[in-house]
């Protein structure tokens, strides 16, 4: 059996608490005529109303749901200047990690990492799958690829090159950043193991996208190596 609290009137509605079990801790408003049923929770003998909640411009109201979950954003939009009404910022957080995580596919939505103190983890240059590398071998003086050329719009900029002359004569390697195009650098190689490393930060970066990174030598010897490591960009 319901038993029902004492009827409050407020304005025009008659508003009825009841406790029973269906249905439980909810308020029916109007009941002597079958009125609507409000959904309450009871915590430590007080109706505590359940509310949906919305969003929305003045005019308009949407449920807030998985599908349209309640925006949570600043004042001003990228590439906005700073608002007065995000004086400010809000607080980021990301997993403390302290082994690798599973990776995602491309286009995911993705946790930061940071280490067990709240240091934010980065990659040096680009990410592991950004990361292009090729080997090539020279004995004439003939301009060849030493690294092909990303896909449309995409830039692959040197972060390191490491080249080697295993031949009896000095020879100069020029590095151009497209077939037949301009020179971005010239090692002097010595004979008979005559090398260099070098590491770009920032990169060399590539002027035109989608080209070949190419190189000549000034003097045919057998044999000149050359390994370029680069990163996509755009």
């Amino acid at each position: 059996m319901r038993r029902y609290l004492a009827p409050l009137l407020a304005g025009s509605l008659l508003a009825v608490l009841f406790i029973g079990p269906a249905p439980a801790e909810n308020i029916l408003l109007n009941l002597g005529s079958g009125g609507k049923t409000l959904a309450a929770d009871s915590i430590s003998g007080v109706e505590h109303q359940r509310m949906k909640c919305q969003f929305g411009d003045d005019g308009s109201a949407t449920d807030c749901s998985h599908a349209a979950p309640l925006p949570v954003e600043g004042a001003t939009a990228h590439d906005s200047a700073l608002s007065t009404l995000d004086p400010n910022p809000l607080v980021l957080g990301g997993d403390a990690t302290t082994s690798l995580p599973t990776a995602v596919a491309d286009g995911d939505a993705v946790r930061l990492q940071a280490d067990d103190l709240g240091r934010l983890v980065v990659v040096a240059q680009a990410p592991r799958d950004l990361v292009v590398h090729q080997r090539s071998t020279f004995t004439t003086t003939s301009e060849a690829t030493i690294l092909t050329a990303g896909a449309s719009g995409v830039f692959h900029d040197i972060t390191a090159i490491i080249l080697s002359n295993s031949g009896s004569l000095e020879t100069t390697v020029d590095i151009k950043d497209s077939t037949s195009g301009t020179i971005r650098l010239s090692v002097d190689l010595a004979s008979d193991g005559g090398g260099a490393a070098i590491n770009f930060s920032p990169p060399l970066t590539q002027s035109t996208a989608a080209n070949n990174w190419r190189a000549v030598l000034s003097a045919a010897t057998s044999t000149v190596y050359i390994t370029v490591v680069a990163v996509k960009n755009n």
